[in-house]
């Protein structure tokens, strides 16, 4: 049989483990709201050095349609192909 002091330790033993669970969690949350963040920007700037518009960026990414890769590539050989009869230029 428990005695009243085994009894007091396991329940204190009890609140702290469920606190530590808590926090373990607090701090999975806010690892995986880090990542969350960490992948908008990743995307916002690859959209940037294609000559997209941060906001239309996050708009097609907020309604589910982000922009691909191959878009991305796409607008960018067309905005090139379009500088270059518009300017004359060969670079």
């Amino acid at each position: 049989m428990a005695t009243n002091y085994e009894n007091k330790f396991y329940k204190d033993y009890e609140k702290l483990q469920n606190k530590y669970d808590k926090k373990c969690t607090d701090y999975k949350h806010m690892e995986l709201r880090a990542e969350d963040y960490a992948n908008i920007r990743s995307y916002i700037e690859t959209c940037r050095l294609y000559g997209k518009i941060e906001y239309y960026c996050l708009t097609r990414l907020v309604e589910g349609n982000p922009y691909t890769f191959a878009e991305l590539y796409e607008s960018k050989k067309i905005r090139e192909k379009s500088h270059i009869l518009c300017h004359g230029c060969k670079h």
